[in-house]
């Protein structure tokens, strides 16, 4: 796993992990005991958690709907030269617009 490697190239300090996935827990396991000083920050994605993760993590954070819906296009916008639409969202109403 790329995460020990680069511990050991000195790559980081603290290491952002956006998984709910435990089967990377070992590996920072073994990273933590190596690297005392080094950081591992989970970021749990959104109605996703993992208790394995946590118990290694130095930091957990947990992205909520609130975040995404921040970051969400607006249901029509030009990219490009080219109009896309989301497929999430309904477009909006005569009245609104």
């Amino acid at each position: 796993i790329h995460i020990v490697k680069w511990a050991f190239q000195d790559e980081y300090d603290t290491a952002y992990i956006l998984s709910a996935d435990s089967d990377i827990s070992p590996a920072v396991s073994m990273c933590r005991d190596i690297f005392p000083d080094k950081w591992y920050c989970f970021l749990f994605p959104y109605n996703k958690f993992s208790i394995t993760n946590q118990d290694v993590a130095t930091k957990i954070r947990k992205i909520k709907k609130s975040h995404l819906e921040k970051h969400i296009l607006p249901y029509e916008c030009k990219i490009w030269d080219e109009r896309v639409r989301s497929p999430y969202k309904k477009p909006p109403s005569e009245d609104e617009g």
